[in-house]
């Protein structure tokens, strides 16, 4: 089954290969986002602590840093790319495995 080959010249074990190497690069990507959210938490933790030291009676929003927010949004979106891309290879692996007779 190893050596048959899709209309796009891969053979199942490249697809194979392809699908685990986008696996672990989407579990980076969600670390990386998870690690990213908890210094967000962090610094809001610190700001609010600061604030009620400045200012115990006023009320008080905080906006995520740009940097950051911007960092989030960007690795979302190449986890979305990613997931996309890895849903085609499982595809493709399936309509490989169809056509190979048992």
């Amino acid at each position: 089954m190893y050596g048959v080959s899709d209309n796009n010249g891969h053979s199942e074990a490249e697809l194979t290969a392809a699908a685990r190497q986008k696996s672990h690069y989407m579990a980076a990507l969600t670390l990386h986002l998870v690690l990213l959210k908890r210094r967000v938490h962090q610094i809001v933790h610190a700001f609010r602590v600061w604030h009620d030291d400045v200012f115990p009676s006023r009320t008080w929003r905080i906006l995520m840093p740009v940097k950051l927010a911007s960092t989030m949004v960007q690795i979302k979106y190449r986890l979305f790319v990613t997931k996309r891309e890895l849903c085609h290879i499982y595809d493709r692996l399936l309509e490989l495995e169809s056509k190979v007779p048992p």
